[in-house]
């Protein structure tokens, strides 16, 4: 039964290598810890209760907590970065004609469906295709 535990904690590893996705990861102590219990001379069931057992703790006590620091430490990136972001109007535009906005030291078409000055702070709201879509931030230009 030793080389079986071995085995799933092997293959728990490998999977969570794979998939990445904190679904195998679980398994790999259990098996560890029933591993040891098989070479203790502990009975097949015990080992297989012990296994389930702390496999579910796991995955029910630290998936979520785990993951809920993994999403709090995470920052955004690309696109996901912009949204909510501070622009400025590099010309005036608005309605149905586009004009530029400067984000983060980088120029962007954009659509406002108000009326933009040159110079007037704007926030991101969304993007569409290549397109920044903004809404006025206030009526104050940057300096």
């Amino acid at each position: 039964m030793t080389m079986i535990w071995l085995f799933v904690a092997i293959a728990a590893v490998v999977m969570e290598v794979i998939t990445v996705q904190m679904v195998a990861i679980w398994f790999a102590p259990a098996a560890l810890i029933s591993m040891v219990l098989s070479l203790l001379g502990v009975n097949g069931v015990i080992q297989i209760v012990v296994f389930v057992l702390i496999s579910a703790f796991l995955v029910i006590f630290l998936f979520g907590k785990i993951r809920k620091n993994i999403a709090e430490k995470s920052e955004k990136t690309n696109i996901d970065a912009i949204i909510g972001a501070d622009a400025i109007a590099e010309e005036s535009f608005g309605g149905d004609v586009t004009g530029r906005v400067k984000i983060k030291d980088m120029s962007w078409k954009a659509s406002c469906e108000e009326s933009v000055e040159k110079g007037q702070k704007l926030t991101v709201k969304k993007i569409e295709g290549v397109t920044v879509v903004c809404a006025v931030k206030d009526t104050a230009k940057a300096k």
